[in-house]
């Protein structure tokens, strides 16, 4: 089989391709992420993350995730403050809440997965991924304005699109784009969450 192997290496210049080492069935994964929302006119969000999946088959599984945001006023509403000073206009911008936790249940499909070599000496896994489903956000009264009581806890839905990197059998990178759909006082909220993170897996079947 090696004599073989080298043969067929020599004459098209690349090595057999090996057998997938790194199985996804009934494992269990943790993942430790850091990210930004980067789309909101008045407020920035930087978000950190822990999200745990079951892994059904190779195709599907469920994911529980929870985060924790910080929300940072932008320059915004100081721009507009510093066009109309001097006029005889008045303006006024109060932020009534910011986002604070999202937590939320989705079914994940690996619609594209396989390996690749690393400097034909080891072979790594990839997948690339899709996500929905459905939460709660919580939004936390803004300082502001401590007297109107905005925030509280909404439903919140979820759709994505990841990329998961296998280094080993049981570590691995995860880099991944969320478009939560939520309510706020002006009424729909579309947050987009870019984030990257680290995962963990436990010992499955074949090590």
């Amino acid at each position: 089989d090696k004599d073989l192997e080298s043969y067929w290496g020599k004459r098209r210049k690349v090595a057999v391709i090996q057998k997938r080492k790194f199985a996804k069935p009934g494992r269990h994964e943790f993942n430790l992420f850091a990210g930004a929302i980067p789309n909101d006119a008045y407020v920035n969000y930087l978000a950190l993350g822990l999200n745990y999946t079951y892994h059904l088959s190779e195709f599907f599984g469920l994911e529980l995730t929870g985060s924790w945001l910080k929300g940072f006023n932008t320059n915004l509403s100081d721009g507009i403050k510093s066009a109309v000073a001097g006029t005889t206009q008045t303006f006024n911008i109060i932020q009534l809440e910011k986002l604070m936790l999202v937590a939320h249940l989705s079914a994940v499909f690996s619609f594209i997965h396989g390996k690749v070599s690393i400097l034909k000496a080891n072979l790594s896994h990839f997948d690339l991924y899709m996500l929905a489903g459905g939460g709660i956000s919580y939004y936390q009264d803004s300082e502001q304005a401590p007297t109107i009581a905005t925030g509280g806890v909404r439903p919140l839905g979820n759709i994505g699109l990841g990329f998961k990197f296998f280094l080993n059998n049981w570590f691995g990178l995860r880099l991944e784009y969320r478009q939560y759909i939520t309510k706020n006082t002006d009424g729909i909220a579309n947050p987009s969450l870019i984030s990257l993170g680290v995962g963990f897996f436990t010992k499955g079947s074949e090590g």
